[in-house]
């Protein structure tokens, strides 16, 4: 017959507390990070194109000169 083996229970190791607020430190820098991250994101969805100017400068183009009002003629009295 075998012998049953007895179980060993494992001895939970007792963290530090350094240890604990290096590792909150940490997860909150990771978080900032991730927020920073997300919130970067949202603005850079697709923007809608904006109209190219057109390459002509302004200085180059004339513009054209309106013509002069005419004069009515004056009514004779």
């Amino acid at each position: 017959m075998k012998k049953k083996s007895k179980k060993v229970k494992k001895k939970s190791k007792k963290v530090s507390d350094k240890t604990i607020i290096k590792f909150a430190q940490d997860y909150k820098k990771f978080l900032l990070s991730l927020e920073n991250f997300l919130f970067n994101n949202k603005s850079s969805k697709r923007k809608p194109q904006k109209k190219k100017k057109s390459r002509i400068s302004k200085k180059s183009v004339k513009k054209k000169k309106k013509p002069a009002i005419k004069k009515t003629r004056r009514r004779k009295r």
